[in-house]
């Protein structure tokens, strides 16, 4: 089962994206955990797009982000989500990963702890740019182990 849609890069897009993939989801009758991984992933990079990607413009109307989802269906295989945008190019993966993850939560820098998650989570995690498009995809087992 799969679902391709598109939303406006603004928060109130995510928003919007969030409600669609949560019934998409319902309908297919996915896992609970698999629901969670992929709603997880999408929250984080929409909004890293919305924040980072139009950081040096302002996004318009025309500025959408979008978002594809296949579901496998047949366990162990992997079920993914499939992010693109038109933002400048920007890769969330490239950051180096969150390592203060001993300190209590009002020491350490703001940022990074999502896409620290989301590398933990995946079974596979990919960025490309191509034909001015950002796309970002992440695999999630359909039998990971749960949090």
């Amino acid at each position: 089962m799969n679902i391709r849609f598109s939303v406006p890069a603004t928060q109130e897009g995510i928003t919007q994206g969030a409600d669609q993939i949560t019934s998409f989801l319902e309908a297919a009758h996915a896992p609970v955990q698999l629901s969670y991984h992929l709603g997880l992933a999408y929250e984080e990079l929409a909004t890293n797009i919305v924040k980072y990607g139009y950081e040096y413009k302002q996004a318009t109307e025309q500025d959408v982000i979008l978002i594809s989802i296949e579901l496998s269906g047949t366990p162990p295989d992997a079920s993914q989500i499939r992010i693109e945008d038109h933002s400048h190019p920007y890769n969330p993966f490239e950051q180096p990963p969150q390592s203060d993850i001993e300190s209590a939560a009002e020491d350490r820098a703001i940022g990074g702890l999502g896409i620290h998650l989301l590398r933990k989570l995946a079974s596979h995690v990919s960025y490309e740019r191509h034909d001015d498009k950002n796309i970002t995809i992440l695999a999630f087992k359909d039998q990971d182990p749960a949090l």
